[in-house]
């Protein structure tokens, strides 16, 4: 019994820091325009959240939709010039420390340029 101890608390350790917190960004529809805001005048934030369960093993399916958030999150069409930041703010940080992974969120931050609702029907 003594033997296999070291080996779990080192298989133990390994999970905890190996997590597969994972977001996938993508559009359903259009493409989105990465360098170019060509005509797009509104500057645009979007701030979301993902959360993860067991290391980061679940949901397997952890996708943004990058039109559909930008649109519901400010009303706004054809986002384009987009930069992505995913990160883990100090309070998920600790959420995910002391659930020892159990509970893992990750939130992310959306910043483009898009077209109000009234130009888009122009």
């Amino acid at each position: 019994m003594k033997r296999f101890l070291p080996f779990s608390l080192f298989f133990v350790l390994v999970v905890l820091l190996f997590g597969c917190a994972r977001i996938k960004y993508t559009t359903r529809e259009k493409r989105v325009e990465i360098f170019e805001h060509g005509g797009r005048n509104v500057e645009f934030t979007v701030i979301g959240r993902k959360n993860f369960y067991l290391w980061g093993h679940f949901p397997k399916d952890s996708t943004v939709y990058l039109d559909e958030v930008v649109h519901q999150a400010t009303g706004y069409f054809d986002p384009a010039e987009i930069s992505i930041e995913d990160f883990q703010s100090f309070p998920q940080f600790l959420a995910s420390f002391f659930s020892i992974g159990l509970y893992t969120p990750r939130s992310y931050r959306i910043k483009g340029y898009a077209i109000r609702p009234k130009q888009y029907d122009q």
